[in-house]
C-alpha cells in the first residue's frame, strides 16, 4: 500500500467538505485517531479503508496507490442494471432532504461498524465443495 494513503483520506474529506469530527463518527474511531492518521502517525486498518469506499463511494485504487478518480462514477446504464430492490433504495435516498440523509448516513455508519465487528470476529466459511 502506498505510503500516501494518510494524505489522500485528508484530501478526500476536505473534498467532501466534512469535519474530521463527522468522518472518524463515520469511521467508528476518535476524531484523535484520525488525525494521527491523516498526519500519517497511525497506520488505516483495512477496515477502515472498506468504510471509505462503502460510505463515501471512494474508488479503492486511487485511495490505495493514487490512481484513477476519487470516486466511482455510477453511470445512468449502471443505475438501470440494478436489482429492484437496490433501485427502490435509491429512489427513497432521492428523496429525502439533505438533514435526513445525514441522519440516514450516521445511522447506515454505525450499522456498518457493528457488521464489520461482527464479520471480524468470524473465521471466513471454507469455499463451496472444499470442506
Amino acid at each position: 500500500m502506498d505510503d500516501k494513503i494518510s494524505e489522500r483520506v485528508k484530501e478526500l474529506r476536505l473534498a467532501m467538505g466534512i469535519s474530521q469530527t463527522k468522518m472518524a463518527t463515520d469511521l467508528g474511531i476518535g476524531q484523535a485517531s484520525l488525525w494521527a492518521m491523516e498526519a500519517g502517525q497511525r497506520s488505516i486498518k483495512e477496515r477502515h479503508l472498506k468504510l471509505l469506499t462503502g460510505v463515501y463511494g471512494v474508488n479503492e485504487s486511487w485511495l490505495k496507490t493514487g490512481e484513477g478518480p476519487m470516486f466511482v462514477p455510477m453511470d445512468t446504464t449502471e443505475k438501470a442494471e440494478l436489482p429492484p430492490k437496490k433501485q427502490a433504495l435509491l429512489n427513497a435516498v432521492a428523496g429525502l432532504s439533505d438533514h435526513q440523509i445525514d441522519v440516514l448516513a450516521d445511522v447506515v455508519s454505525v450499522i456498518a461498524n457493528q457488521v464489520l465487528a461482527i464479520d471480524g470476529n468470524k473465521k471466513s466459511p471454507a469455499p463451496k465443495g472444499k470442506a
